[in-house]
């Protein structure tokens, strides 16, 4: 290939004319420092292997003095924050050094312990202390005293013996009826915030149905209620009829039964797929069009 410069004597635009840094030969071309790409690979090698700077000693463990870290260590009570603030350096790279000098590490409290022994404490300060003890324990805002440890084992014993009056569970039932079923725009708000979506069971039947152009819709996600019951596929057609897809896990016959009851009430039809046959979509498919058809 002739190149237009080579013909008519002029570099292009962005093309440079001059020798490469690595190999020093004269190239005419687009690289601005190197003539190809084995001569930028292999400066960024040397960049990649340049010794350090004499500042850096302090990074290597060998250069370190072992006795005045002892001492700092050991004698002064000074924390890994503390003795790499002498150095200049970070908690993170003098906890690596010291980790390959073999010091060992500190528990969280055990400085605090360490540089508290044997330091007198007056009268005073013991009693102080106690009380503080009392408002508030790191452990679980809890004292140790006998009478909260007897004050909490009465609470929780009568936590476990406590039973619910008939009274308060006809209240709690009217409390949740009153929000799941005569409230059904209350749970469609919430199963949009929760952003649901169709499981792998619901996944195999959504695709048969949009394959056999069915009109229906899933309304798993909240969308649609019937006494505190969300079915997953309703007909969208002006047929009541339901889909619905159920676990063997999560489900048993009994409660199929009262809700295949609970949506003749209001004139549904209801078809239920449970999970294990969908290892046989052909059956299912089948099946759904025989209840489209309304056998």
């Amino acid at each position: 290939m002739v190149y237009p410069h080579k013909i008519r004597g002029e570099i292009p635009k962005g093309w440079y004319d001059r020798n490469c840094d690595v190999c020093g030969e004269h190239y005419v071309g687009q690289g601005e420092r190197f003539c190809s790409n084995k001569c930028s690979h292999l400066a960024l090698k040397k960049r990649m292997i340049v010794p350090h700077h004499p500042k850096h000693y302090k990074y290597f463990p060998e250069k370190f003095d072992r006795t005045e870290l002892e001492a700092m260590f050991y004698r002064q009570k000074l924390s890994y924050k503390d003795i790499g603030l002498s150095y200049g350096m970070s908690e993170k790279a003098i906890t690596k050094i010291m980790d390959e000098l073999g010091f060992p590490r500190r528990k969280v409290g055990e400085l605090t312990s360490i540089r508290m022994k044997g330091v007198p404490k007056s009268q005073e300060h013991r009693e102080k202390h106690r009380q503080l003890l009392k408002i508030y324990n790191p452990m679980g805002n809890k004292s140790k005293t006998p009478v909260a440890i007897a004050k909490w084992k009465a609470t929780r014993q009568a936590r476990d013996n406590f039973k619910w009056s008939d009274e308060q569970k006809k209240r709690s039932s009217r409390y949740w009826l009153n929000f799941y079923v005569n409230n059904p725009d209350c749970l469609i708000k919430r199963g949009l915030s929760l952003n649901i979506r169709p499981n792998l069971p619901e996944q195999m039947i959504l695709g048969i149905i949009n394959k056999l152009k069915l009109p229906y819709k899933y309304t798993g996600n909240f969308g649609f209620w019937i006494e505190g019951k969300n079915p997953d596929f309703v007909n969208t057609n002006g047929q009541k009829k339901i889909i619905e897809c159920w676990g063997v896990h999560w489900h048993t016959e009994k409660e199929l039964k009262q809700r295949d009851f609970l949506f003749r009430q209001y004139g549904y039809k209801t078809l239920f797929i449970w999970d294990y046959e969908l290892k046989d979509l052909l059956s299912i498919e089948q099946k759904i069009v025989e209840f489209e058809r309304g056998g």
